[in-house]
This record gives C-alpha cells, sequence and structure tokens, in this order.
C-alpha cells in the first residue's frame, strides 16, 4: 500500500511538474506577447491594439516557421521600416511586404552563409547598385562564387561592383548590368594573372581596361 501510494504520488507529482512547464511556458508566451506589441507600439506609433497584435502574431510566426529567432526577426523588421521595405499602410500590405522581406533576406544569409542582420545589410549595400530585393541573392550568389575562385575578398568584390555601377551610372549604362559586368571582369582578369595566361594583365589594371572598352564600345 505504501509503494503504491507512492506510485500516485509520483503520477501527480509528473503531472503538477507538467502543469508548472505549461504555465510557465504560457507565461513565457505573455511575456514575449507584451514585448513584441511594444515594440510594435514604437515602430508604428499610430497602429491601434488589433493591429499591432497582429504584427506581433507576423514575427511568431515567422519564428516559428525557423526564419531566426524573435530578436533577430524583429531586427529585420525595424531595419526594413526605415529603408521603406516594408509597407505599413495598411495591414494587408504590410504583411506581403513584411513576408517578401524575410523570405528575401533568408534567401542571401543562405547563399551567403551570414546571419539575417548582415544579409540585410549586405541587400541594402547592393540596393544602391540598382540590385533589387528578388534580385539579391542571385547577384551576392554570383559575387561570392567569382570571389571564391579568383581569391579576392568579399570586401574587394564589393567595391568592384560599386565601382562597375558608378561607372554604368556616369556611362548611362543600367547600373546593376555595369555592377554585374565589372565584377564579371574582375574575376577574369584575376583568374588571368593568378595563371599568368596573359602577360601584362593584371587585376589591378582591370578597372583601367574595363573603362576604355567602355568608351570605345559607347562612343560607335
Amino acid at each position: 500500500a505504501i509503494g503504491m501510494g507512492a506510485a500516485s504520488f509520483g503520477a501527480y507529482a509528473g503531472l503538477g511538474a507538467a502543469g508548472n512547464w505549461a504555465t510557465g511556458h504560457m507565461a513565457g508566451g505573455a511575456q514575449n506577447r507584451g514585448m513584441l506589441n511594444s515594440q510594435m507600439g514604437q515602430m508604428f506609433p499610430g497602429m491601434n491594439a488589433q493591429g499591432l497584435g497582429m504584427m506581433s502574431q507576423q514575427v511568431e510566426s515567422q519564428a516559428r516557421m525557423g526564419m531566426g529567432n524573435l530578436r533577430e526577426i524583429t531586427s529585420v523588421m525595424q531595419q526594413g521600416v526605415s529603408s521603406g521595405a516594408i509597407d505599413s499602410s495598411t495591414l494587408s500590405r504590410f504583411s506581403q511586404s513584411f513576408n517578401k522581406l524575410m523570405s528575401n533576406v533568408r534567401q542571401v544569409a543562405t547563399v551567403m552563409n551570414t546571419s539575417l542582420q548582415q544579409a540585410q545589410s549586405a541587400m541594402q549595400a547592393v540596393s544602391g547598385m540598382g540590385i533589387g530585393s528578388d534580385q539579391a541573392a542571385g547577384f551576392l550568389g554570383t559575387m561570392k562564387g567569382i570571389g571564391q575562385a579568383t581569391h579576392i575578398s568579399p570586401q574587394q568584390m564589393m567595391g568592384v561592383a560599386q565601382a562597375g555601377a558608378n561607372f554604368g551610372q556616369a556611362a548611362g549604362i543600367d547600373m546593376g548590368q555595369a555592377a554585374t559586368g565589372a565584377m564579371v571582369s574582375a574575376g577574369v582578369y584575376g583568374y588571368a594573372e593568378r595563371n599568368k595566361l596573359i602577360k601584362g594583365i593584371s587585376g589591378a589594371a582591370q578597372g583601367r581596361y574595363t573603362q576604355a572598352a567602355t568608351r570605345f564600345l559607347g562612343s560607335r
């Protein structure tokens, strides 16, 4: 009887522990929701309580899908609001633009093997080169591939792309195409120099040669 009593006590203790866990889990969830609602209120001061709750649900949904933790996702949202990537004119447009931003940022983070914040910063950097958010993953993937193949650092590749975009803008050429062309050109010159394929060709001279060729073609 004593043994049965101990067993019964153990069962009730287990139920009590499960209940405590569930209560703690719900309390933690409520605390997270309260913090999210507060952050949403700071980002969207004119939004009513129902709208703030819906926005918080969007963040939680992204976290449940494995897109990142709450802090990372909220940071992406904050930067998206600051850059104008998120449209908060209506709740429907907010949902669409936020989900699109998260998808694009996650794609870039996967391609570049970086955090969400680093991926978003890279997207913002190439946006000034005429590269849209939907194109960012492909563009940055090309940049990474060329850089790895030719042993050119990411910082140098970003500089090459920016120089190409600036030149394209000055020459009346599509900035995104000019940036891509500059990266490909740098890759070709870098590969030729590293493997000593063409005498006198160097990666350092790539920009000068490319500008001369572009001016010549543009004058015809």
